[in-house]
């Protein structure tokens, strides 16, 4: 059977308008954008569009390649079917002319919006098959309408990575806010930590920010300009993490076109596995290679692959105890933690929370202005032992301003459980300790200025010049 003269077609709006006259068209983009509208992060949302197409298209497999961030290389980002390989004469010049194609059994489209060319929808209908000319003007159409929500998920990844850098430059580093000793003394460990290029483990209690720590030793490092990759041991099941740490090579199961896993991804850079005590023993030995040898394999592969990444561990599990249970290997123990950093619970640094509370007001004036915390409402939360520590204090302050105070949030805008905990001490001493240890901290910050010391705290000069005499404070 002779084959049929390729098609290539330029895709712009005026085609675009062209293809939506067509009522059955529409009607089948319309099913594949209410299938998305809900799903807020690219891969599942790919996954769930080729499963559309393949019950409106007969292709037997297909892929949608998309270009990095900083990268004109086309990249695999979802798949279906049986492992092939996508035909590079095919998808490049459709990716880069914006030209849809259809060669016989082989359909490539372009996916694009507002000039940005973002990737190609690329389909194989498989020997003795072809696609039409409809089937070329329905995945057209489809392409269109993954553009735009796409589009917007990378645009939104980008600002949440220069919102970190602007972040890192104002002084706010990953949210490692507070003046107490324990927190200086963990963010002076920070700067040491990063300045070298062990392993190091962080431990604390769940909501202490360990991943923000694990981001400012990355962002203090030489590998600050390498990837920070994060992975949660503890959310992935046994059966998926290998691949998810070491990816896997093109054919190593059904469906399979490859993909590198973590550590090739964080290459240069720093992998965070946090929740490291939930890694299963049988997962222990590779990682254990990785930090020893500084190599590894994918899954169904025979090369050899080198890691240059630094590995920063985290958890809230005691590991001596997890190693004399026989669930934690000591060699791991011992070469994850080279240097040791602890984050403190909330109710150990009870002085930073008033700092903690302004920082998390002033992070979401989009969602409601306020003037502050009332008194009653700030002695409610200091006397709060904040089992969640600065997790569970951030929602508390996100559901107050979601209840829109008028001027100050009361106490009946906190949760139940805060506003129900402990009665304060009779005698006041923790919050006449905070009280006092934030007054000292805003008067170091304003160098003495008790007119500027005030207005922060949210009151008058002469009630401030009482708190500094009954508290004897020195002035700066």
């Amino acid at each position: 059977m002779s084959k049929s003269p390729i098609q290539r077609v330029h895709v712009d709006r005026y085609l675009i308008a062209e293809i939506l006259s067509n009522r059955s068209i529409v009607d089948a983009v319309d099913q594949v954008g209410s299938s998305i509208k809900d799903i807020p992060n690219s891969e599942p949302m790919l996954a769930k569009v080729l499963g559309q197409i393949f019950e409106q298209i007969p292709a037997q497999r297909g892929s949608v390649l998309l270009a990095g961030p900083h990268t004109k290389d086309l990249e695999p980002a979802a798949f279906r079917g049986n492992p092939f390989e996508v035909n590079s004469k095919i998808a490049t010049p459709a990716f880069r002319e914006q030209t849809a194609i259809l060669a016989d059994n082989v359909l490539c489209v372009p996916v694009w919006l507002y000039g940005s060319n973002l990737g190609v929808i690329y389909l194989d209908c498989g020997t003795g098959k072809t696609f039409t000319t409809y089937h070329l003007h329905l995945l057209i159409a489809i392409a269109r309408e993954i553009a735009s929500p796409l589009y917007n998920m990378r645009r939104i990844h980008t600002l949440q990575v220069e919102n970190d850098q602007l972040s890192e430059y104002a002084g706010v580093k990953h949210g490692l806010i507070g003046s107490s000793p324990a927190m200086v003394k963990l963010r002076e460990l920070i700067g040491l930590v990063a300045a070298s290029d062990h392993t190091a483990l962080i431990l604390g209690e769940m909501g202490t920010g360990k991943e923000s720590v694990a981001r400012a030793i990355h962002r203090g490092s030489l590998r600050r300009d390498r990837p920070f990759v994060a992975v949660n041991c503890a959310a992935i099941p046994e059966t998926l993490m290998e691949n998810e740490l070491f990816g896997h090579e093109r054919g190593a199961f059904s469906g399979s076109v490859g993909k590198p896993g973590k550590i090739e991804i964080a290459n240069g850079g720093t992998l965070f596995l946090d929740e490291i005590g939930d890694l299963k023993y049988s997962m222990q030995g590779s990682l254990l290679r990785v930090l020893q040898e500084h190599e590894f394999e994918r899954v169904g592969g025979t090369r050899t692959l080198k890691a240059d990444v630094r590995i920063v561990a985290a958890t809230n599990r005691d590991l001596r105890e997890s190693i004399q249970k026989g669930t934690f290997r000591p060699d791991l123990y011992y070469r994850l933690n080279v240097v040791e950093l602890r984050t403190p619970s909330l109710r150990e640094i009870r002085e930073d929370i008033p700092s903690l509370v302004e920082h998390f007001l002033q992070s979401e004036r989009h969602i409601h202005v306020v003037k502050g915390v009332s008194p009653e409402a700030m002695a409610q939360i200091l006397h709060y032992d904040w089992p969640g520590n600065v997790r569970e204090l951030k929602n508390a302050i996100d559901r107050a301003l979601l209840l829109r105070p008028p001027d100050f949030i009361e106490p009946q805008h906190l949760p139940a459980l805060v506003q129900n905990g402990p009665a304060p001490n009779n005698d006041g001493s923790v919050l006449q300790q905070t009280e006092k240890a934030a007054i000292e901290r805003v008067l170091r910050e304003t160098r003495g200025n008790v007119a500027a010391a005030a207005a922060i705290l949210g009151k008058s000069r002469r009630q401030l010049y009482r708190l500094i005499k009954r508290y004897a404070i020195k002035l700066p």
